[in-house]
């Protein structure tokens, strides 16, 4: 098969971006590739050009024998979604870049399959390419909520889960974020070329000057690609804010609903949720990803019996994965249980005063390990001495790969009941409510005081997916749909 793969997130790139829905991209990749299939990987929205504004294609070296790899230079929808959020109807509505990428089609086709993993860097209207390429089927995979939700997660202002957008009204009040400033897009520009990695001299040097060249630019008056629009129009005509919003989602899914032979969620608690929201039944379907980690014949390594139960954290310390709660979790401790968990938090550190204030609560825990991230081959060393992993999110976090890696690991995970690593925990004695503190105590106090529940987690079913068995299922999907 001629398979066309999309995401916002450059992939076998010298930057890492696009979180767990980048590392499945990357195996999905390699396991098709080798199987034979013609692979062209397409990003979009992330990567701009210093000197010029027109948007073009551009192929780009990958790391993966067989795939071919290409990047949307200058789209005229910036990536990730909620960097749309002052020209939502564009994210719907762009005939140049359905243009582009009809050029695109035409001169590399013709494809079985156009496969988008999240409608970031585009805009939903490419989907209406179908009725032009009828031979191609066009899927959509789920990894969040961005049919629905222009912040993609329904994590209101990073703060709260979202539950109703009155019309569009909450959404025009919940961007926190803003557009994207050109300190982004020039860090984006020098880490895409691999400069992030070179000499410092030679690093600073590539700043120096992509400052000086915006500067210039900006000086003749020159709007830049990233460069939010001075009126919010829609199909020429003004459009207000909240209005904005009701159609950017209305229209995203009219034409998910049209144009995608298959719509495919990560989760059974992300498919839910997007149901409720009106996707159409017919075209829905659970597919979970598969993953590098999953041995089926791996038997998970026994426990100790006593001392401290070993914890740990891993991916971000953002508000929305639960560091936060994580951390008022730790203060609120039962005194009785001071010195009985240790805690390893490996993720990348956005939220340096949780962290701070984690190190000062360190005397209520056993002992306390913070390092910044984890490389994917650091896993089997770094979780052989983790007893119990912590998945927390407090928005419906679609499939978190953290939860993925902590089973196929032997690590049983405790989690929050948000979000489809519920199906990955499978025990409502390792499930708890989200942001209920003392429910967290009572979970961890009962596996605490009885280690055997610890082996007894691996005696449930779970959906985990090799790679090859992953690739299999989405192959059957391609030739049904």
């Amino acid at each position: 098969m001629r398979i066309l793969l999309y995401n916002w997130a450059p992939a076998a790139a010298p930057v890492s971006e696009g979180g767990g829905v980048g590392v499945y991209l990357e195996n999905l990749i390699e396991t098709l590739a080798a199987g034979g299939h013609e692979v062209f990987v397409v990003s979009s929205g992330y990567r701009y050009s210093m000197v010029g504004s027109t948007p073009r294609f551009t192929r780009r070296r990958g790391t993966k024998p067989g795939a071919r790899y290409y990047d949307l230079v200058n789209s005229p929808v910036v990536a990730p979604s909620y960097l749309m959020f002052p020209d939502a109807t564009r994210a719907v509505d762009c005939p140049e870049l359905v243009a582009m990428f009809r050029d695109f089609l035409r001169r590399h086709g013709p494809f079985d399959i156009v496969h988008v993993h999240n409608v970031e860097g585009i805009s939903f209207d490419v989907l209406e390419l179908r009725s032009e390429f009828p031979a191609t089927r066009f899927l959509l995979t789920n990894h969040n909520y961005g049919v629905v939700c222009q912040q993609a997660n329904l994590w209101r202002r990073d703060e709260e889960r979202c539950t109703s957008f009155q019309d569009g009204a909450r959404c025009h009040a919940c961007n926190r974020f803003g557009a994207a400033t050109d300190p982004l897009m020039i860090s984006r520009f020098v880490g895409i070329h691999g400069l992030n990695r070179a000499h410092p001299l030679i690093r600073d040097t590539a700043w120096r000057l992509c400052r000086a060249v915006l500067k210039v630019r900006r000086s003749l008056g020159r709007r830049l690609p990233w460069d939010p629009p001075e009126s919010r129009l829609h199909q020429g005509r003004r459009i207000g804010p909240a209005d904005a919003f009701q159609l950017r989602r209305t229209r995203a899914l009219e034409l998910v609903n049209a144009n995608c032979s298959a719509v495919l969620s990560v989760s059974e608690a992300t498919e839910e949720i997007l149901l409720a929201y009106g996707l159409d039944p017919q075209l829905s379907r659970v597919s979970y990803i598969g993953t590098r980690h999953y041995d089926p014949a791996r038997a998970p390594a026994p426990k100790p019996a006593s001392g401290p139960l070993r914890l740990a954290f891993l991916g971000y310390t953002r508000p929305d994965k639960g560091f936060g709660l994580l951390v008022d979790a730790i203060e609120a401790m039962p005194d009785r249980l001071e010195g009985c968990f240790s805690l390893t938090v490996a993720a990348r550190i956005s939220d340096k005063a949780a962290v701070a204030r984690l190190e000062r609560l360190s005397d209520r825990l056993a002992g306390l390990t913070i390092r910044d991230g984890y490389r994917q081959d650091e896993l089997p060393a770094l979780l052989a001495e983790v007893d119990l992993g912590l998945v927390l999110p407090l928005w419906d976090d679609a499939l978190p790969q953290v939860a993925i890696e902590f089973v196929c690991n032997g690590v049983p995970i405790l989690v929050t009941d948000r979000g489809g690593q519920q199906e990955l925990a499978a025990d409502p004695a390792f499930v708890f409510p989200a942001e209920d503190v003392g429910e967290f105590w009572d979970r961890l106090e009962r596996i605490w005081t009885k280690r055997s529940e610890l082996q007894r987690f691996w005696t449930l079913p779970r959906p985990l997916r090799t790679n090859a068995q992953h690739a299999a299922e989405l192959l059957e999907i391609y030739g049904a749909t």
